[in-house]
């Protein structure tokens, strides 16, 4: 896996990030460093799966709370994981906000403390394509 990997704390919740650049061939190593780092919340970009290959993917003690893959699953996506003690909700209306190719993104609320957290997975990809992102700018308005 050559990707970097960040960790966030805020409370007794923590949130793991990894760009997994396939969620299907890094599986195992992936539940290895969440198992070192004990994250309630687990954010992957690039998981690089279509909706319906994704389930299939689970992480042990894990629940997958929003998605966003794209049809054809040709790389991107992003992804929320969440321990499965933890009451979170996906943020479909933050999910519908992605843009295959140019902005993927996948939401989920948390309530800690009467605090309202919102974890996101983001994948901008490095090379965007231009005409996609003035097509999404246009439909915006």
């Amino acid at each position: 896996m050559k990707s970097n990997s960040i960790r966030e704390q805020f409370g007794p919740y923590s949130v793991f990030h990894l760009n997994a650049q396939s969620i299907g061939t890094t599986q195992h190593e992936i539940e290895y460093i969440v198992q070192a780092n004990n994250s309630k919340f687990i954010a992957i970009t690039e998981n690089w799966k279509s909706a319906n290959q994704l389930p299939a993917y689970w992480i042990p003690g894990y629940k997958l709370v929003s998605s966003f893959c794209r049809r054809e699953k040709k790389h991107g996506g992003a992804v929320v994981y969440c321990l499965g003690d933890v009451e979170c909700s996906a943020r479909e209306d933050l999910t519908e906000l992605s843009v295959p190719y140019l902005f993927e993104c996948a939401g989920t609320e948390v309530a800690i403390d009467k605090n309202i957290f919102v974890v996101l997975s983001i994948y901008c990809p490095s090379t965007p394509n231009y005409n996609t992102f003035r097509e999404a700018e246009f439909d915006s308005r």
